[in-house]
């Protein structure tokens, strides 16, 4: 292995900020579409939320109108057999004319019934209606927000990935293949929460995956005289902790095809 251990250790650091950084800055890239994506969704559900309920108040009104259309047919038919009634004088003709208005007074209670109830039904659904449609106002605020933001921050990733990328071409020439090869499994392992490279000790214990390594490993990292894979999550052992690793989630390494 050509250059001091100590020099490679050193690359595979500036390595991993770049790395961390472009890593984050690409999940940014990936997440956000999926992101606005969620947000379309979310107005379009609550837009056909809206346009059911505006379609049941249109359908229940309709109907209310139809019933009370119906009560002023009763009402002249019942006005006009109560008319009808004061001229007869034959009993069959009376009792079939009062039952023919009793018919109709139960006929006018069921519609009033229906109607009543419609119209409860009716002002339920204009409050569902009003809560939809400052629902769909709401989806598409921040809808428009989230794209706007996007649409500012967008370059500006696009931007500093560029710069990173350019770095990381600075970077690699001084990290020999077998080094580098070492500190590509870290990152590929799929058993780590976390793509990465490196890791540093906390007395003999990976600050990583907290797993203990070998005190001679420990120690020819710290020295740089020798470069060793952590047993369990295969990064690279860079040294004692210093500056504080985070192991957050993040994206994969999209920049993986420009090292085959």
């Amino acid at each position: 292995m050509t250059g001091r251990v100590a020099d490679q250790l050193a690359a595979l650091i500036e390595l991993d900020l770049l790395d961390q950084e472009l890593i984050a800055l690409r999940g940014e890239e990936k997440s956000a579409p999926k992101v606005l994506a969620a947000l379309v969704r979310q107005v379009q559900e609550r837009s056909g939320v809206r346009d059911t309920t505006a379609g049941k108040l249109e359908a229940t009104t309709k109907a209310n109108r139809e019933g009370e259309r119906q009560l002023e047919v009763i009402e002249r038919r019942v006005a006009r057999a109560a008319a009808r009634l004061d001229g007869l004088f034959v009993s069959t003709q009376i009792e079939a004319t009062q039952r023919e208005i009793e018919q109709l007074g139960l006929q006018r209670d069921e519609v009033e019934m229906a109607v009543l109830e419609g119209m409860e039904v009716a002002d339920r659904l204009a409050e569902e209606l009003v809560g939809a449609e400052a629902a769909v106002t709401e989806a598409e605020a921040s809808l428009a927000v989230a794209r706007a933001a996007w649409d500012e921050r967008a370059p500006v990733v696009a931007a500093r990935c560029a710069e990173l990328e350019t770095a990381q071409d600075a970077v690699l020439p001084k990290v020999h293949k077998d080094t580098l090869r070492m500190y590509m499994v870290g990152i590929e392992n799929r058993q780590n929460s976390t793509p990465r490279g490196i890791t540093r000790t906390n007395g003999i214990m990976c600050t990583m995956c907290q797993t203990d390594i070998p005190v001679v490993w420990v120690n020819e990292a710290r020295n740089g005289e020798g470069i060793h894979l952590c047993l369990c999550c295969k990064r690279v052992i860079v040294g004692k902790v210093d500056v504080a690793l985070s192991d957050e989630p993040t994206a994969g390494p999209d920049y993986q095809t420009r090292r085959d």
